[in-house]
């Protein structure tokens, strides 16, 4: 039985660049990339591969069912960083939208408590909706 299975996975080597599929539950937005770029950095006896990224090597480790072979080149082993990281820190390091987060505040966004103000992001209608701001991007700012 895990003769088949075996035969049904895809065999890959040290240093090719393969493609990890990124969850429906970790998909952002619609400009987020679908797959995950990365490098082979090893395979163990059970043909698990450890896989890196350019913010780091994936602390799980992945089927070559769950792989797949990319046919560009993105990263060499030496450009991983030697930083164990989870699939999700991955994800929001390659994400286009970057995650903006939402201040909700109630003071009209001038100090910095404000987390936008303080993070130099603008205001967005997500964080707090008809209410006085004055970190919000205007037609005239731009």
């Amino acid at each position: 039985m895990k003769q088949q299975s075996n035969k049904k996975l895809q065999v890959f080597g040290i240093g090719e660049n393969v493609l990890l599929p990124i969850p429906q539950v970790d998909k952002r937005s619609h400009f987020d990339p679908q797959n995950l770029p990365g490098v082979i950095l090893n395979c163990n006896d059970e043909g698990l591969y450890q896989i890196g990224t350019t913010a780091g090597r994936l602390e799980a480790q992945y089927t070559g069912g769950q792989l797949e072979l990319s046919l560009s080149f993105f990263i060499a082993i030496e450009d991983v960083p030697n930083k164990a990281i989870t699939l999700r820190e991955a994800i929001l390091h390659s994400s286009l939208s970057k995650h903006h987060q939402f201040c909700n505040c109630t003071g009209g966004c001038i100090s910095n408590k404000c987390k936008c103000k303080r993070s130099k992001r603008t205001c967005n209608s997500k964080c707090h909706r008809a209410l006085t701001c004055h970190n919000k991007l205007t037609w005239t700012d731009s």
